[in-house]
């Protein structure tokens, strides 16, 4: 918006000091420009027909000319939302001051206060992009709400009922809190909220509850239902704006933390699709030392090569676990699914894990059966598999065994890797499936782990409309579960 035509802010402050002050901190902070005067009397001349160019008025309320709040009332009479300063508080102060239907009202205790006061502006600032939704059959109740909402700038829709709500709620989705009454005709309030949150989950939609039935279990039946919050009528409209804004910033908290994960995932795969071919040429230029026959490497050298192209596959594991991160956090995953035997699948699998586990003196031990035909994308669920094995093989002991079957139950078909490795404590077993989670298990022969490997399992599984199982007993191994559907599901 163009500086000089938005709306401005005014301050009435009497110490010349305290008013620089907050004019220049609101002035670095906001967009607003700031007009100070110094008691009622220029106020007057001021607002003299042109209130409606201000935004709010930070006023103190013990003026030379105005020592008893005159000024709040000369405000609120000319249509200016109002913040109260004052040096002096009490209890029947602060209902004198509520009662003039001020925005808020701030300590001046000290120039450290104007942060407070400037945070107050920024909010109300920020106010007039949030939706309320006030949904209660009474008239009165519902002009009450919005009055009080309006007051700090909201946005505010109402609705008499729980079918208009949820007309509202579809066509402005952007709503982020709905003030909903219990007691409803028709649809009251229980229902609406049962019904709000199979459509809008918790952190994109805060519900908070109202009623005048003091019921002692009506607030955790209005909890348990859906509901963010509950408020008891009569309730001030500071206590209700305290709840509002509480809801509302954690919702804004909330979508930020969103916004900020999914530039880290975009980051992620730019980094890891730009780490991919240096990281591919260096373990091909690596083998192709390795492989010379007719110009072999001296043995100090190809150790050094050995170990350079075992870091490049690490490496390379470890970008393609990033990748995969990348694409299942921004919800790009697919799955192509076709009807395949996943016992042939697992069992290639084994046959190239079986390299790797003979390292440790691992055995991988496959039990027999007949075909195991379901629907499901080949590609992912290699991944799926070899991150079980790899992982069963990276935390058992040498001259241990794994166990892998493959078996139809009921209508899903059951993937189980056992192993014999020291086992998951029950209280991390809940965070398995978390990316880049490192649990107090560590590989028993000092492999690497990105803590990403079964967080793409989870996702990919997922995405097969199945599940994840985990059954183990510390020191007696882990056994590892994934059920796909036979069949698929739409």
């Amino acid at each position: 918006m163009n500086r000089g035509t938005m709306q401005k802010i005014l301050i009435v402050e009497d110490s010349r000091m305290f008013g620089y002050v907050l004019k220049e901190s609101i002035e670095q902070r906001t967009s607003y420009r700031v007009e100070v005067v110094r008691s009622l009397e220029k106020a007057r001349d001021l607002l003299e027909g042109r209130s409606e160019n201000y935004f709010v008025a930070l006023a103190d309320l013990n003026l030379p000319d105005a020592p008893d709040g005159e000024i709040v009332d000369f405000l609120q009479k000319k249509g200016v939302a109002t913040i109260v300063m004052t040096g002096k508080f009490g209890e029947q102060m602060r209902d004198e001051v509520l009662s003039k239907n001020v925005v808020d009202y701030v300590l001046k205790e000290s120039v450290q206060q104007i942060d407070t006061i400037v945070d107050l502006v920024e909010r109300l600032h920020q106010n007039q992009r949030i939706k309320i939704l006030v949904v209660d059959d009474s008239e009165t109740m519902r002009e009450l709400l919005r009055s009080s909402l309006a007051l700090h700038k909201f946005q505010v829709l109402e609705a008499p009922g729980g079918a208009m709500a949820m007309e509202l709620l579809k066509d402005h989705p952007e709503i982020g809190v709905a003030v909903i009454d219990y007691a409803m005709p028709g649809m009251d309030g229980v229902e609406l909220i049962r019904r709000l949150r199979r459509l809008y989950p918790s952190d994109e939609l805060a519900i908070i509850g109202i009623s005048g039935i003091s019921q002692h279990a009506l607030s955790a039946r209005l909890l348990k239902c859906g509901a963010n919050d509950f408020l008891v009528k009569p309730f001030s409209g500071e206590e209700l704006y305290c709840r509002v804004l509480q809801n509302v910033e954690n919702i804004e908290s909330i979508r930020k933390l969103k916004r900020l994960n999914k530039v880290k995932n975009k980051f992620l795969g730019m980094a890891a699709h730009d780490l991919r071919n240096p990281i591919t040429a260096i373990q091909g230029f690596s083998s192709l030392l390795l492989g010379d026959d007719e110009e072999p490497l001296h043995e100090e050298h190809r150790e050094f090569v050995e170990m350079i192209h075992e870091a490049s596959q690490g490496m390379f594991e470890l970008v393609n676990d990033l990748l995969d991160v990348s694409v299942i956090e921004q919800g790009q995953l697919e799955v192509v699914r076709s009807m395949g035997d996943l016992r042939y699948l697992v069992r290639e699998r084994i046959r190239i894990q079986r390299v790797i586990a003979a390292r440790k003196d691992i055995e991988i031990v496959e039990e027999p059966g007949e075909r195991a035909m379901a629907l499901f994308d080949a590609g992912r669920m290699v991944q799926v598999v070899d991150n079980l094995l790899s992982n069963a093989i990276k935390f058992s002991p040498p001259g241990s065994m794994v166990t892998v079957s493959v078996e139809p139950e009921s209508r899903d078909m059951v993937l189980r890797v056992r192993d014999q490795g020291p086992g998951i404590p029950e209280e991390e077993q809940k965070l398995l499936f978390g990316a880049f989670q490192k649990l107090s298990a560590r590989p028993t022969g000092g492999e690497r782990s990105t803590g990403l490997g079964l967080a793409i399992v989870k996702k990919v599984v997922q995405a097969h409309s199945g599940r994840l199982e985990v059954n183990s007993t510390l020191g007696e191994g882990a056994e590892f579960g994934v059920r796909i559907p036979v069949e698929g599901k739409a």
